[in-house]
């Protein structure tokens, strides 16, 4: 069949007979075609756009009701059942040139698919692919044909009569052509489990993925089934294969569940994967973010190589490995200085998660580091406090640390009630004094004797304090609290 449209000197798209708005589109879209000369300016969205206005304002109508009228126009064509119908790809993808008529007005292929962008009118992935193929001078030459896998992802919305014609239509415009012989005697559930073995790397690995017995419903999953695969590759370190559906087009953005699966099943996976440097694959932050606590120094300047410019924010994982790990070793020093390095070139903002770390870790340089501008507010926090508890080296430090918050001014600091509990817990009476101050200066706190109860076992099971238990902790800090509670400083709550 490609044979047969490829000979065609000229293909015909009967859009149906025409209606006031489609007949106004053609018309403004008749005069752009006369307006452009040059082959080669067709492909200049500056030059179109002005030539378009040029069109626009000989029209008698209002410029804003013009524009109503054409995109429904517009939109009236592109829901036409031609766009549905699958055998029309391989139609439009082979012809020379193409015209589309509407009623008594015709158009080359070419004013037709710049209409959307210049009317402002946002396509499903479908109808855009359908006009991106359509002969143009912008169009790639008809020899480069794209895999089936993008061909059926592109245009799996189609319509056809017989389920096997989704991916008989396609052989023609496709690489994969030769790979698949159309066979009407084979059921359709055979077409779609020898497809799917095609496309996913055998048999036993498709199989993995999901069985399918309906073309329709294969077609559906196939954007699911193909981040399945994904997955599944990079977890099991298959590389080729991740290479090959990159190759095929497809894109793929590994998040922190993947990444530390593959962290775990195929060690050094996620660095080859950076070293691919592939635009069609992504990294989320939160993939980084994981990253960072479990990487190598090179690993770690792979991301920031990556990712170095886009990368706005420090968040709790970054954090964490800038301030050296848990524990003290050349490799955690190594990133630590490598990405406070990169910090301190960028303007960057700190995540309330990241500063948790930082200052829980007692990485005081790194705290008065973000503190400095005073244009951003943070918390003291329970889960700030019991990092501190774990990781920071002594009792001096988290003394020095805890200093240097609760003497912030301007609101620069807030601590939350329970963590007002945790630190009445820990203080000594410097600390203690400080505390005071600076709730003095915030809304006052309500605590209860709930809350107290729920701190004071979560602080003893730290096993900071093994000579002491929930209980008597619990009285311990209720004692200060009754205290603060009768000279206003709290609001308390008993039992």
């Amino acid at each position: 069949m490609s044979d047969i449209y490829k000979q065609a000197d000229q293909v015909l798209v009967w859009l149906g007979p025409s209606t006031y708005e489609t007949k106004v589109l053609m018309e403004s879209l008749g005069k752009l075609q006369r307006s452009v000369s040059k082959p080669a300016d067709w492909t200049n969205t500056d030059l179109l756009s002005r030539q378009w206005l040029e069109v626009e304002q000989k029209n008698h109508l209002d410029y804003a009701a013009l524009t109503d009228i054409q995109r429904c126009g517009l939109t009236s064509l592109l829901h036409q059942p031609w766009f549905n119908r699958i055998w029309i790809i391989q139609e439009v993808a082979n012809a020379r040139a193409a015209t589309i008529c509407c009623g008594q007005h015709s158009i080359r292929s070419h004013a037709f698919a710049v209409a959307p962008g210049l009317l402002g009118l946002d396509l499903d992935p479908h109808r855009q692919a359908v006009l991106d193929l359509m002969p143009s001078p912008s169009r790639k030459a008809n020899t480069q044909k794209k895999h089936l896998h993008t061909l059926l992802r592109s245009f799996r919305q189609s319509q056809a009569t017989d389920p096997r014609d989704m991916v008989y239509a396609l052989l023609g415009i496709s690489d994969l052509g030769s790979d698949i012989v159309p066979d009407y005697n084979k059921p359709e559930v055979q077409v779609v489990h020898e497809l799917q073995s095609l496309l996913f790397f055998g048999a036993e690995f498709a199989r993995n993925l999901g069985q399918f017995a309906a073309m329709r419903h294969f077609l559906l999953e196939l954007p699911t089934l193909t981040d399945n695969a994904f997955k599944t590759l990079i977890v099991r370190g298959r590389l080729d294969e991740v290479e090959e559906l990159l190759r095929r087009g497809e894109t793929f953005c590994i998040t922190e569940m993947t990444a530390s699966l593959a962290i775990v099943e195929a060690g050094g996976m996620m660095r080859k994967l950076l070293e691919l440097n592939h635009p069609n694959l992504t990294f989320s932050l939160d993939c980084f973010d994981y990253m960072f606590n479990w990487c190598s120094t090179e690993t770690a300047s792979l991301i920031l190589n990556r990712a170095g410019e886009e990368l706005r924010i420090i968040t709790s994982g970054m954090a964490f490995a800038m301030s050296g790990g848990s524990e003290e070793t050349e490799e955690r020093g190594g990133i630590s200085a490598l990405m406070t390095t990169w910090a301190r070139t960028r303007t960057i903002s700190v995540t309330q998660k990241a500063f948790e770390t930082f200052a829980g870790m007692g990485n005081m340089t790194v705290v008065r580091r973000i503190l400095e501008p005073a244009d951003k507010s943070y918390r003291v926090t329970v889960d700030m406090l019991g990092i501190m508890q774990r990781e920071a080296s002594n009792a001096v430090k988290r003394r020095e640390i805890l200093e240097c918050l609760l003497t912030q001014n301007d609101g620069i600091i807030t601590v939350d009630d329970d963590a007002i509990v945790w630190i009445i817990g820990i203080a000594d009476e410097k600390v203690a004094g400080f505390l005071l101050r600076h709730i003095s200066s915030q809304s006052t706190p309500l605590i209860t004797a709930d809350l107290v109860d729920d701190v004071s076992f979560q602080m003893v099971l730290n096993d900071e304090w093994e000579h002491i238990t929930g209980q008597e902790m619990a009285e311990k800090i209720t004692k200060t609290v009754l205290d603060w509670d009768q000279r206003g400083i709290l609001k308390f709550t008993p039992p």
